[in-house]
């Protein structure tokens, strides 16, 4: 049944006539007597016996009112409920963030938001690029923050930043005297042949990081003497610390590094990237997801 129905009849019995039910409702009485005559002939019975000006209710009539007015509850209820859970997934921001980058960023991002905006929820899924990309694809998050390049086809992104790909190696392996230094530069710059033997710990396949030192590698003709592979950026940058070898990150990172480690810009030219929020197509951020997509501009 329409729930236009249930609230025809309880206006009438509200407002005690058709004529008065009708002027509430803003439509003509003769619309409101076809309609609920109509409806009788339907139901195969009346509403309504009038008597002493006003329309009373028949044993029927009581019936059907009764089970309307919780039918009207119940409806009322129904849709205030929906409205709550449309109110929180429309607060849910589900984005993706590498692994090492989320070690930096989070810790800054969540207490900010929480600051700005209590009622906020972050979902965060870390992962590669890879990973992630495809995440996006399968609309499992809102928005990733991603390093670009040509794979991001499919994809609407924002430039945040620009950030250089760095080597670091241990200092004892003293590249820093085959380095030049530039004023415009924030590291060092070194031709990456001065490191092809020297042992390296790389990133898995599926990390942005690993396909530019992959391609650095080839364009050089190098075949690194690779000792080890890890998921983890920070594992990586911690190895280098304990002299187990040469590695590859982007700057942000590469300013976390606290000792006895030495870092250089590398590539002619010096290769960067440019860091992105990446989303799917044509999809509009939410009015949650913007907020918390121009405090990641702040923040990263």
């Amino acid at each position: 049944m329409d729930i236009k129905e249930y609230s025809y009849i309880l206006a009438v019995v509200e407002c005690g006539s058709i004529s008065k039910a009708a002027k509430k409702l803003y439509i003509s009485q003769p619309s409101l007597t076809t309609y609920i005559n109509n409806l009788e002939r339907r139901l195969g019975f009346h509403f309504f016996v009038d008597g002493k000006g006003k329309s009373e209710l028949t044993p029927e009539g009581e019936l059907y009112v009764g089970y309307a007015k919780q039918i009207m509850i119940l409806n009322h209820n129904l849709y205030e409920q929906l409205n709550a859970i449309n109110n929180i997934k429309h607060k849910l921001v589900r984005i993706g963030i590498a692994g090492t980058r989320s070690t930096i960023l989070i810790p800054k991002l969540l207490p900010a938001l929480k600051k700005k905006d209590p009622s906020l929820q972050v979902e965060i899924l870390e992962g590669n690029s890879k990973q992630l990309e495809e995440a996006l694809r399968r609309g499992e998050l809102d928005f990733a923050l991603l390093n670009d390049s040509v794979n991001l086809k499919g994809f609407d992104y924002e430039s945040i930043s620009e950030e250089k790909f760095v080597l670091l190696a241990p200092d004892f392996y003293q590249l820093s005297d085959l380095a030049e230094i530039s004023e415009n530069l924030p590291y060092p710059w070194i031709d990456i042949r001065h490191a092809k033997e020297l042992p390296f710990v790389m990133l898995h396949h599926g990390h942005r990081v690993r396909e530019i030192a992959d391609t650095l590698f080839q364009k050089n003709d190098i075949k690194p003497h690779i000792v080890f592979e890890t998921e983890n950026a920070v594992t990586a940058c911690r190895l280098v610390e304990a002299g187990y070898g040469c590695s590859f990150i982007l700057g942000s990172y590469a300013e976390q590094l606290k000792k006895n480690v030495n870092i250089f810009l590398v590539g002619s030219p010096t290769i960067s990237r440019k860091l992105v929020i990446a989303r799917l197509k044509n999809r509009e951020y939410t009015a949650a997801g913007r907020s918390v997509a121009e405090m990641i501009k702040i923040l990263a």
